[in-house]
């Protein structure tokens, strides 16, 4: 990634837009950022940072605090900035959260955070990828770039105070940046697929080992050999049982057979029993059936007679029918004629009353004449109405506008009085807006200086709690040295005895040569110290003495901390010279009470503008409305013509028309009332002539009817004598007395029938009967009564006995078969169980290799980025090899760490000058910066040189040239020299005056008490 073009509004130091092209630098540039302490060197790469991360390279300020507060309200904070990946070019603008001021009206409003991405392809618009969305921005740059924003830090950024962090890192740290510089991911992948299969096996197995355990506990077993000896066991049992079953089972059919052959004796002699009865029943019904056999007779003769029975009584009641017929007929007849009268006399009063029909019609004409002048009068009434009212519309109209041509005159006049006198007022604004911003500068910087005193104070507390660590941390060191002293000479003291006990006379001695040996060394019998404990000892003295450079280096950062901040308030004091002395809160009320005129003022000027703006509107008002009222006053005096106009038609149309029928209402109702009275009469008469018509009718209908019912009365009365005779000579030759005792013979079809039934069912049951119980008394000839209940016993005690075998043998045979089941599932199972074990030798032991567990602790991919990171300390050593003057060389730590803490990437420092190597902790300051800044560019190397890697062809190192002592400052700067010729972009942040002359490509910051500006010098 390399940097284009910076653009900075309202960030930090800059309070306004400022403007960083790094393309001006020419392709890969090596330049200063220079500027004073505070400037905001710095704040150019929190900038960069900012832009791609959202975050500042030191991460001790958020976003929303690098709004500067020299800025206006109006202006957001915004950061942008151009860079290229290989061949293509993007760019990213990001605004953080922040209040702003609203469009419309006072205060102030939330600013959401927003980052956009493009791809500057060259097309008319380039190529949007992200619109609006903080996180979506964020997962892109990471995948562009292919760091995180904390990676970015370590390898690309040297901040102020970080350059530390890539150094120190522990083997898990650096194995997540380095697998992401390298895109080792592959190796981390087959790592967890192999730690996922072997743990997917492991808890196979151990299912398996527990359904193991589930199948033999199934049949309460412990192993498979007590499950063998269990099998072989039971077979004898479960032979005795099915035999003891099989014989209890035939005495129990034996028993069931005799019980079932004696219940079907039994019931044979129940079911004599009931024929018996059922026949001494049935005989009881022969009285009944006989008197029913003569009924029956008696009803099959009278039915021979029924026939001239039947003709006599319907002839006797069809004489009866036409009897009631004639009384009917006649009695309409009279009715009629009666009808006949009154209907005759309502015709000729009709034939009177239609005489007036001609009058009527006569009136009515000459009303249908003056209806067609009171149709007339309405719609002129009509016209003069509607004009009337059109009219009163216009003049009404005329006079509002008239009033509103008053109002809005008077109301132009005042205001333009208004803004006269506020012009007057406005003058001053200016002039006071000028001091107000002198106020405002004033106050911020002695507030900026406070607060810089403020923290000037915490950090000398802090710089006095470093140096109390660094004295007691220096006083243990000594403690322990004094301590690993004393057990080292004791060990070596013991040692000497030791070699003493066998040193003869004559004989060299191993530690000097002597042949004589006046003085032997004796043993330490108390407390004498072993190997380990001299090992320890160093190791505590070593261990301490890391904590003793870390405390001294803490003091270094303390006092670089206070000395800064000491000379920019220095620098605060400078500016502001006498009002230094004066306490903040005088000038806060001076900046208020300004404020406050200043705020009066543009509120004025705010209503200045709001009355203008309002009598520009009236005024255009005023010309609108007097060409509407001209026009008004034209529709109105059009109107009132029309209405003259209408009034005269009125009048004309009254004197042709009587004021009687000059209302065209009630002349219609006159003329309908009219029309009505001649219908009714035209009505009346006619249907009085055919009420009259149809009475005369129905008179001629009611003699004929009569005469008719007559004549048939008489022929029917000749029938009924006729039919009477015959049937008295039928009666007298029958069996019966009289009439009576025949029609109570009489029987309906179905009652016939019914008594047909009751004869032959009583005759069939009684044969079914007889024969049914002839053949039971022959089956049961010599046969006896069986004892049930003896039976039953029996059966019941041979049941039990059946019961019982078979439950013994059920529970031998299924104790049987769940040992033979559970040995067949243990055979599957143990098979399944030696198949998991195979797999697990194979992929468990890659799994452990290849995750590190045991031996070294070297994971498959810590082991590919330990040999990366072979690759890069080599590039490191040179360069730091060149600036230590051929001191120092960066090693990799192969040695174990202790615990389950992960090993193999740890840093080491090989020290020429003592032939020892240490931790890099060991490293004082500026010694350090040159490692810290070897491995950045060590690393950069590396991985430009794996195709396919991710190009680290820019770096910027914030401060830490001041550690140098001019020789490794000389060499510090040629190794960055030869490697900007390779085409890498590196920007340097320093003060220190000698970089400055030896660079020609600078970036001055400049700053003022209005904000800082930037200066490229090319």
């Amino acid at each position: 990634m390399k940097p284009r073009k910076l653009v900075v509004q309202a960030f930090g130091p800059f309070a306004t837009k400022e403007e960083l092209d790094f393309s001006r630098l020419g392709n890969n540039p090596l330049f200063l950022i220079n500027g004073p302490t505070g400037a905001g060197k710095s704040s150019i790469l929190d900038a960069i940072c900012f832009a791609l991360y959202g975050q500042t390279t030191g991460a001790e300020r958020t976003a929303t605090q690098m709004r500067c507060d020299f800025a206006s309200p109006k202006l957001l904070t915004e950061v942008s900035l151009d860079f290229s990946l290989g061949n293509k070019t993007y760019r990213i603008t990001r605004i953080p959260m922040q209040e702003r001021s609203k469009a419309n009206g006072e205060g102030t409003t939330s600013q959401a955070s927003k980052a956009t991405l493009w791809e500057l392809d060259g097309t008319e618009n380039n190529t949007l990828l992200v619109e609006s969305k903080v996180t979506e921005a964020d997962a892109q740059i990471r995948t562009l770039i292919g760091l995180d924003v904390e990676q970015f830090r370590q390898v690309m950024v040297l901040p102020q105070g970080k350059f530390r962090d890539l150094l120190l890192a522990d083997s898990k740290d650096r194995e997540k940046i380095f697998s992401q510089l390298f895109q080792t991911s592959i190796y981390k992948k087959i790592e967890d697929a192999l730690k996922t299969k072997a743990l997917a096996i492991t808890k196979a197995k151990s299912d398996h080992e527990n359904q193991i355990k589930g199948i033999l506990q199934s049949a309460d077993v412990e192993s498979a050999e007590q499950l063998k000896l269990s099998i072989a066991k039971i077979q004898p049992e479960l032979e005795l049982a099915l035999t003891e079953k099989t014989a209890a089972s035939e005495a129990l059919k034996f028993a069931e057979k005799r019980l079932d052959d004696a219940k079907i004796l039994t019931s044979k002699f129940d079911n004599l029993a009931r024929k018996n009865e059922e026949l001494a029943q049935h005989s009881m019904q022969k009285v009944d059936i006989e008197k029913s056999q003569l009924q029956l007779k008696l009803a099959l003769n009278a039915q021979k007679l029924e026939a001239p029975f039947l003709a006599k009584n319907d002839l006797h009641e069809k004489v009866g029918t036409t009897q009631a017929s004639l009384k009917l007929s006649e009695a309409n007849l009279t009715q009629v004629n009666a009808h006949l009268k009154d209907v005759t006399l309502a015709f000729s009063k009709a034939e009177e009353a239609h005489k007036n029909v001609q009058i009527l019609q006569t009136d009515l004409n000459k009303l249908e004449q003056y209806l067609g002048l009171a149709n007339e009068l309405s719609e002129a009434r009509n016209t003069q109405e509607n004009c009337q009212k059109e009219f009163n519309v216009h003049h009404e109209k005329q006079l509002g506008e008239q009033k509103k041509l008053s109002y809005l005159k008077a109301q132009i006049a005042e205001k333009e009085a208004s803004i006269a006198q506020l012009n007057i007022a406005l003058e001053a604004l200016p002039e006071q807006s000028i001091l107000l911003e002198k106020y405002r500068q004033n106050k911020d910087a002695r507030q900026k200086l406070f607060q810089a005193n403020e923290e000037l104070h915490i950090l000398k507390i802090h710089t006095r709690a470093a140096k109390n660590t660094l004295d007691g941390a220096a006083t243990l060191l000594s403690d322990l040295e004094t301590a690993a002293k004393k057990c080292e000479y004791s060990w070596h003291s013991n040692q000497a005895a030791i070699l003493a006990q066998d040193l003869q006379t004559g004989e060299a001695c191993p530690v000097c040569g002597s042949l004589e040996h006046p003085n032997l060394a004796q043993a330490l019998l108390d407390n004498a110290a072993s190997k380990e404990d001299v090992e320890q000892a160093r190791q505590k003295v070593s261990a301490q003495s890391a904590l003793r450079d870390k405390a001294k280096q803490s003091v270094d950062n303390a006092l670089i901390k206070e000395n800064t901040k000491a000379a920019a308030i220095a620098e605060i004091e400078t500016a502001l010279g006498e009002l230094a002395l004066q306490a903040p809160e005088a000038l806060n009320r001076e900046f208020e009470t300004q404020q406050a005129v200043v705020e009066s003022l543009n509120s004025t000027k705010q209503s200045l503008a709001i009355i203008q703006g309002s009598l520009s509107k009236e005024k255009r008002e005023l010309l609108q409305l007097e060409e509407t009222y001209s026009a008004t006053e034209k529709l109105a005096n059009t109107s009132k013509e029309r209405l003259r106009i209408a009034e005269s038609q009125v009048e004309q149309t009254q004197k042709k028309l009587p004021e009687k029928y000059q209302d065209s209402v009630s002349l219609n109702t006159e003329i309908a009332d009219t029309r009505s009275k001649i219908v009714n009469l035209n009505t009346a008469l006619e249907q009085a002539r055919k009420n009259k018509d149809s009475a005369q009718s129905q008179l001629d209908k009611s003699e004929a009817n009569t005469a008719s019912l007559a004549n048939q009365l008489k022929g029917l009365q000749n029938e009924l004598a006729t039919a009477i005779q015959a049937w008295e000579l039928k009666l007298q030759a029958s069996e019966f007395d009289n009439e009576a005792q025949f029609t109570q013979a009489l029987l309906s079809d179905e009652e016939q029938a019914r008594l047909n039934k009751e004869i032959d069912n009583y005759k069939q049951t009684l044969n079914t009967l007889e024969g049914a119980k002839t053949q039971l008394e022959s089956e049961l000839k010599d046969k006896t009564l069986p004892n049930l209940v003896q039976l039953e016993e029996q059966l019941t005690l041979a049941n039990q006995g059946y019961v019982q075998k078979d439950e013994a043998w059920r529970g031998i045979e299924q104790r049987n078969n769940q040992l033979s089941q559970v040995q067949a599932k243990l055979v599957g199972a143990l098979k399944k169980h030696e198949a998991l074990d195979q797999q697990y030798n194979t992929v468990g032991t890659l799994y452990e290799v290849s995750n590190g567990i045991g031996g070294n602790k070297v994971s498959l991919q810590r082991f590919v980025l330990s040999v990366l990171l072979d690759d890069v300390l080599i590039q490191a050593s040179e360069r730091l090899l060149l600036m230590s003057s051929g001191r120092y060389q960066l090693i990799r730590k192969e040695e174990r760490a202790k615990g389950n803490k992960a090993s193999g990437l740890e840093l080491e420092v090989d020290d020429t000058y003592t032939g020892k190597s240490r931790s890099v902790a060991t490293l004082s300051g500026g010694e350090s910066f040159m490692a810290a800044l070897a491995l950045a560019l060590g690393l950069s190397d590396v991985v430009q040189s794996y195709a396919g890697g991710i190009k680290l062809d820019t770096l910027f190192i914030d401060e830490g040239f001041g550690s140098l002592d001019p020789e490794s400052l000389e060499l510090a700067i040629r190794t960055l020299v030869d490697l900007q010729a390779t085409g890498r972009t590196i920007g340097i942040i320093s003060h220190v005056s000698e970089l400055k002359n030896q660079m020609a490509l600078r970036v001055d910051v400049q700053a003022s008490q209005a904000g800082s500006k930037i200066a490229l010098i090319a």
